[in-house]
């Protein structure tokens, strides 16, 4: 990662205790972490399952979970798969981290299940409330570590994976849409870790509002359309 250039926004939000980092599937690719996008989780349980994935299907790979949940046990096999014994935090984890700790409040959010966060912070020794999914705190008022979809160390059934699973957390039960409604109102997001395209950021984009203050880090090279989505991207330079 190069240089980076952070709006004055960002740096006020983070000075006055106002910022929250939203970490996505990408902060855990690189090693020594090398877990799967969620796109991957999904075409390799397809394929253990015997499966073809459509195009489409995997455009919306919660989809084609849902349509292999029943033939496959799918939450076991995702838990199974962001396992393994080799997966360490990695950088981007400690980074993420740091520049919590480094505000005034510690507050970070993660749609991603691994543990990765949790454990830097323990290594750090620092004393962080954690949050899992369905059991959220309020929105507009929390410090710590939220598990926006669930985590590894909770039942696998609570792991929010499958289409039904997303319509269930953010559409007929609603948890997770309103702790994000609440949050997107009072706080400043910087996306870590996201593409515009990712099947997470369709179910988030119902939840921003329309004046929330949101940003994304992203790489200067991608293709991107952040603004569609009323997200103001932050570019680095890959070097």
């Amino acid at each position: 990662m190069g240089s980076i250039d952070v709006p004055d926004e960002l740096i006020r939000a983070h000075t006055d205790g106002s910022l929250v980092l939203f970490v996505g599937a990408g902060a855990s690719v690189d090693s020594p972490s090398a877990l799967p996008s969620f796109l991957e989780l999904a075409k390799r349980i397809a394929v253990e399952a015997g499966q073809t994935s459509t195009q489409e299907e995997e455009s919306q790979p919660d989809t084609l979970l849902g349509r292999l949940d029943g033939v496959a046990d799918v939450h076991h096999r995702v838990r199974s798969m962001l396992s393994p014994p080799h997966s360490q935090p990695n950088q981007l984890h400690e980074a993420i981290v740091d520049l919590a700790r480094a505000g005034t409040s510690f507050r970070v959010v993660t749609t991603n299940y691994d543990r990765h966060l949790s454990d830097v912070a323990a290594a750090r020794g620092l004393n962080v409330a954690e949050y899992q999914a369905p059991a959220l705190p309020v929105g507009d008022d929390f410090d710590g570590l939220v598990y926006l979809h669930g985590t590894l160390t909770q039942e696998p059934r609570r792991l929010v994976v499958t289409d039904r699973d997303f319509g269930r957390a953010y559409l007929t039960e609603g948890w997770a849409s309103t702790f994000l409604q609440r949050m997107f109102r009072s706080y400043t997001a910087l996306f870590i870790g996201y593409s515009h395209s990712d099947v997470v950021m369709r179910y988030l984009a119902r939840g921003l509002g329309p004046n929330a203050r949101r940003f994304a880090l992203d790489q200067r090279t991608s293709e991107t359309n952040w603004e569609a989505l009323g997200i103001t991207p932050v570019w680095f330079d890959v070097v």
